[in-house]
């Protein structure tokens, strides 16, 4: 396992000859390119060195699309170390392509499954370089059966602590060329750092769409079913959700709407199935796990017996699940470092809602969750304008119009309409300040964090 790329970033010149062979050896077609190539300093800023990435699966010794994929769709060759995609395992969720900081796994929209660099173990096995590093005409990307040393990061690599099996030769000029002019330097550097373009986030609300109505769906199952638990114990003598949310008819109706809408984003729905087999290490696994066992839960009790125990264990299935579902989210490149996660928020939204009619309770989780989010979105280091309008939309709806509502005359449907509407507005915020790092933005990043050392 100690077969590892060589890249020598001061030869390589972005010719992407290395792209064109592994397109030709493996039969892709573009824009499906398992090897990319990732320029610094594109612009060309007058101070910073312009250099190249030629960037593939790296087969890391902690592959994050192995230990993520619900499916077990990944397995590890034991002769070369090769991380190993099996199609007629996949199903297509592109969870992997989340979780993978160097865009490795890609998404097919022809086959609907994913698929990515195999390290040319064919090659390998016959004692052969991999395509890529054959026909590198500069030398820059080679191949090595020895272990990559420890120190082989360089700035602008994303170096997440997971192994990548590739040794980098690092620049030996990092200065870039010298300009003396100062009106042409001025010039030159004058916003830099807006000119610089991200490419476009794997993760947003309009994308993500039914994982935002299935993630607002579970609390609303959960509350509903222990809205109604709490009313027949008499913990509750008088509600308005058990109306609605606590009756069967809806709960067992959104279940299976939330089951589809969870299952709406796989490539290959036929093998839906295979997206419980890694309970272990995949939080995709357990959220859906966690799901259908509450589900279950639910079901049961409706048609067969309301048993005690299986009612306690219903609403740790859902609290689980709701937990599971923030944990899918980890692997992103959050806005902010503070540890109030989307789960927390969302429990407190569910025991306001299961006490919608204790007044008292009501006003005081009310403001909780509301100061819960003014502290979270305090903390965010970039407020745009679009995210100081919905800060204020949603205190219009989750802290406003309930509280006046209930000073001054109790309404319990516009409340919990408005409360919901504000939950809306915070899932849509949750999806939209996700970041998936790529080689590319980390590329970015250190560019502005050069360009903003040079100005201080």
């Amino acid at each position: 396992m100690n077969n590892t790329f060589v890249f020598d970033l001061n030869r390589c010149v972005g010719c992407k000859a290395c792209m064109v062979a592994c397109m030709n050896e493996n039969d892709t077609i573009l824009p499906l390119n398992w090897r990319n190539i990732s320029i610094y300093n594109d612009l060309r800023h007058p101070d910073l060195p312009v250099f190249f990435y030629s960037i593939a699966c790296n087969h890391c010794s902690e592959a994050p699309c192995m230990k993520n994929c619900p499916a077990n769709a990944y397995t590890r060759d034991t002769e070369t170390g090769a991380i190993i995609h099996h199609a007629q395992r996949c199903i297509g969720c592109k969870y992997c392509t989340w979780t993978c900081p160097y865009d490795a796994p890609k998404y097919n929209q022809n086959t609907k499954i994913i698929e990515k660099c195999n390290f040319c173990i064919e090659r390998i096995n016959s004692g052969k370089k991999p395509a890529c590093a054959l026909n590198c005409p500069t030398g820059a990307l080679d191949y090595s059966e020895e272990k990559p040393k420890t120190n082989n990061i360089t700035p602008a690599f994303v170096n997440k602590g997971i192994g990548p099996s590739i040794q980098l030769v690092p620049l030996r000029n990092v200065s870039g060329p010298e300009i003396t002019d100062p009106q042409i330097k001025a010039s030159k550097k004058a916003d830099f750092n807006k000119l610089i373009k991200d490419p476009a986030t794997k993760i947003n609300a309009l994308k993500e769409w039914p994982l935002i109505v299935f993630t607002l769906l579970l609390p609303l199952i959960l509350s509903g079913y222990i809205s109604k638990l709490l009313v027949s114990e008499q913990i509750i003598r008088n509600s308005f959700l058990p109306l609605f949310l606590g009756h069967p008819w809806f709960l067992i109706p959104t279940g299976l709407i939330g089951a589809l809408l969870s299952m709406a984003h796989l490539g290959n729905k036929n093998r839906a199935w295979r997206s419980i087999l890694n309970l272990k290490n995949s939080w995709l696994s357990r959220e859906i796990f966690f799901f259908s066992a509450m589900f279950a839960g639910i079901v049961f009790s409706t048609f067969f017996y309301e048993v005690h125990i299986i009612s306690i264990l219903t609403i740790i299935s859902g609290i689980l699940a709701i937990f599971s579902v923030d944990q899918v989210y980890h692997i992103s490149e959050k806005s902010t470092n503070i540890k109030i996660h989307s789960a927390w928020i969302s429990m407190v939204f569910v025991l306001l809602l299961c006490f919608m009619l204790s007044k008292t309770a009501l006003f005081i989780i009310i403001v909780i969750k509301y100061f819960l989010y003014v502290f979270r979105k305090h903390n965010l280091p970039n407020k745009n304008r679009v995210q100081i309008i919905l800060f204020w939309v949603k205190s219009l709806f989750s802290f406003l119009i309930p509280l006046l509502l209930l000073i001054w005359h109790t309404n319990y449907p516009i409340i919990f309409v408005s409360i919901l509407a504000g939950e809306v507005i915070d899932r849509i915020e949750f999806y939209n300040k996700q970041e998936i790092i790529t080689p590319q933005k980390e590329i970015n990043k250190h560019l502005k964090q050069k360009e903003e050392y040079a100005r201080s």
